[in-house]
Formats: C-alpha cells, structure tokens, sequence
C-alpha cells in the first residue's frame, strides 16, 4: 500500500497532471479518499523548483 501511495505522491509533483490526476489515480487503486488528498496536497507543495542551478523545495525558501 505504502507502494501506491508513493505513486501518487510523484503524480501529484508533476507540474501538468499535479492533483487532477494524482487523486482520480488513486481512488483507481481504491485508496481512502482524505488520506490520498493529504499525500496529493503535500506532494504538490513539494514540487521541485529550479532556480540558479540548484533545486529547493517550494514551500522552504523566503518569499523576496
């Protein structure tokens, strides 16, 4: 189970599926409802952003 929801916790990091495909996906694998949104929703908060040839998380740097 820990597998699956793994998979959609990468889905939901895509920037042009992010949680309009992570979360259909995983009511596919018949996963609960709230726990799939949670994971969607931190792993769309986790998405990687590149910015002077150095990844941060999104969530983690100081607005200017």
């Amino acid at each position: 189970m820990l597998k699956k929801y793994l998979y959609i916790f990468l889905i939901s990091m895509v920037p042009l599926i992010e949680l309009r495909g992570a979360i259909p996906v995983s009511q596919g694998f018949q996963l609960p409802l709230l726990q799939s949104y949670i994971v969607c929703v931190i792993g769309h908060k986790c998405n990687w952003k590149y910015a002077s040839g150095s990844c941060y998380l999104s969530f983690c740097k100081k607005s200017p």
